[in-house]
């Protein structure tokens, strides 16, 4: 214990206890509010996301929050994917149940988008024009020309954002103290979801799946597109498995 426990990094010693995170930030009133509130969108994303598959596989989330810029703002593909680990429940035969074991279930998911959002530490609107003068995390990132395929750290010389705690520099975002994976959070939960769904979430999905964000309502667009594709694909995907169960009705 002495010779190992005191070489590793600090990332390696952090809690794998999920209900500690569920007690203390997911299960609140404040953030079941929040989630509510978006929850036809929420759905509807995680069923075009989990395709054919009974549930939403791990890498398919890791794409998803990339389409929604999430991955762009202080978080890597890695630590996202931790987000997602952390948040599956347990399962006693992870070999018989692979499938139950590897997959996310919708309340999974959305623990895990609150897991990622809790590392990202946004900026609440006024702060936000104080620094690079706009109200939207989206028109900032848009202006930089961030790509969206994060890296497992934010400190490239073209990011957006500073490096360093607490710095700040013309155009960039600082990076707050409780940014990342080890830092106590003290914001509530749901101020840091309502930013980031709102201000990053829904205007990155709109532009990847080229809805107008200008729309009266574009939150109800974008779920009426996402439904329709999610349709289309499993359309799609029936007429595919359609010869093969003809084949064993057959035998």
């Amino acid at each position: 214990e002495d010779c190992i426990i005191s070489d590793l990094p600090d990332e390696a010693l952090l809690s794998t206890n999920g209900n500690q995170f569920r007690k203390e930030r997911f299960y609140t009133q404040g953030v079941d509010d929040v989630l509510s509130a978006h929850s036809a969108l929420l759905q509807a994303l995680y069923s075009l996301y989990s395709g054919s598959s009974p549930r939403l596989q791990v890498e398919a989330a890791a794409n998803m929050l990339t389409h929604g810029g999430i991955l762009k703002y202080n978080v890597s593909r890695t630590e996202a994917k931790w987000c997602a680990c952390l948040s599956r429940m347990l399962v006693l035969d992870d070999v018989q149940n692979r499938d139950v074991h590897v997959g996310l279930t919708y309340v999974d998911f959305l623990e895990c988008l609150a897991r990622v959002i809790d590392l990202q530490s946004p900026l609440a609107t006024e702060e936000l024009h104080r620094a690079v003068g706009v109200r939207r995390l989206w028109d900032h990132l848009g202006s930089t020309g961030a790509s969206g395929k994060a890296k497992d750290n934010n400190t490239s010389p073209t990011s957006p954002f500073s490096p360093v705690a607490g710095q700040e520099r013309k155009g960039r975002i600082h990076r707050r103290a409780s940014t990342g994976l080890l830092p106590t959070k003290t914001r509530p939960l749901e101020d840091k979801l309502e930013i980031s769904i709102d201000q990053l979430f829904i205007p990155s999905l709109c532009a990847y799946y080229k809805v107008d964000f200008n729309e009266e309502n574009p939150e109800q667009v974008l779920v009426s597109m996402l439904k329709f594709q999610n349709a289309t694909e499993q359309e799609s995907y029936s007429k595919k498995q359609l010869p093969s169960r003809e084949i064993q009705v057959a035998e």
